[in-house]
């Protein structure tokens, strides 16, 4: 890997100092950039010199990555145990309605040739659900901007190893598009985009949710698909929330694909509990941040 690194820094007439060679060595690794072709390696090591962004991005990620057990440890999660022992109840038993169903369409789909049964067993198999990162543009989450993508980074090394989708969401009041990295797999310009976008207003959550739900929905096969959302953890919409009708579209849609929703809140103090009554874990950035 440093081999790859080292050579596309030559062809580009450029020289790494030791702190460069360990960001781009980190990236290389996390993104797994050699399984690119040469052609895009070398565009990679290229967009590396040139975005400030993406280097402290790394430089915030390699700090993440040393204490993150350490933040996992000391930052409070709003949740109670009784709610949980619930979740898991509530889990088994969609899980069981999911296998019957399932069974049941197999039974349906066996056809008979002579004394041969043909079963399609690939139906029934479940896929990896995908992980799927809402993140929050607004003005007051600019100064958190390169801190929350840098969160983002060490996560293409778990879809990649559970050969799992990874979305990118950027939302405010509204979706403006997503980005796929198909088995955790880099898109270049997916990558790209996702580095510079920027779409700054007032964020409201039920749009973003809802564009999630129709995400899943095209992924009939998946199981245990996990969500993430960063945010400042006041949306203009929160109220919302607890409304009945929409309190019965994420429960629906939380037993029906198996998710977790993590929730990591820049400052506690400006955290809205009650309008993430949804969330299985909530994180409180502020140690990783200042």
């Amino acid at each position: 890997m440093e081999h790859n690194v080292e050579t596309f820094v030559e062809k580009l007439d450029r020289t790494l100092t030791d702190e460069q060679r360990e960001l781009l060595l980190f990236l290389y690794k996390n993104l797994h950039v050699d399984e690119l072709s040469e052609e895009e390696q070398s565009f990679f090591v290229e967009y590396f010199f040139n975005s400030e962004t993406l280097r402290n991005m790394a430089v915030f990620a390699i700090a993440l990555v040393e204490i993150i057990h350490e933040i996992e440890g000391n930052i409070p999660a709003i949740e109670l145990e009784e709610r949980l022992a619930n979740s898991e109840e509530q889990r088994l038993y969609y899980e069981r309605k999911w296998n019957d169903a399932k069974l049941n369409d197999l039974k349906h789909q066996t056809t008979k040739q002579g004394n041969v049964f043909h079963v399609p067993f690939a139906k029934y198999k479940k896929e990896p659900g995908p992980i799927i990162i809402c993140l929050e543009q607004t003005k007051g989450m600019a100064k958190y901007t390169e801190i929350c993508k840098s969160m983002v980074l060490p996560l293409f090394v778990t879809a990649h190893r559970e050969h799992r989708d990874l979305y990118i969401v950027p939302y405010n009041n509204l979706v403006h598009g997503h980005y796929r990295f198909e088995k955790g797999r880099l898109n270049l310009s997916y990558f790209t985009d996702f580095i510079e976008c920027d779409v700054a207003s007032e964020a409201a959550i039920i749009p973003v949710l809802q564009f999630v739900e129709g995400l899943l929905q095209k992924k009939q096969q998946c199981t245990d698909a996990d969500i993430i959302i960063f945010t400042e953890g006041v949306p203009i919409d929160g109220r919302r929330l607890v409304e009945p009708s929409v309190k019965t579209m994420m429960q629906e849609m939380i037993h029906k694909y198996h998710i977790d929703v993590s929730v990591i809140a820049m400052q506690e103090n400006n955290f809205k509990e009650q309008y993430f009554w949804f969330a299985d874990k909530v994180f409180f950035a502020e140690d990783a941040i200042f």
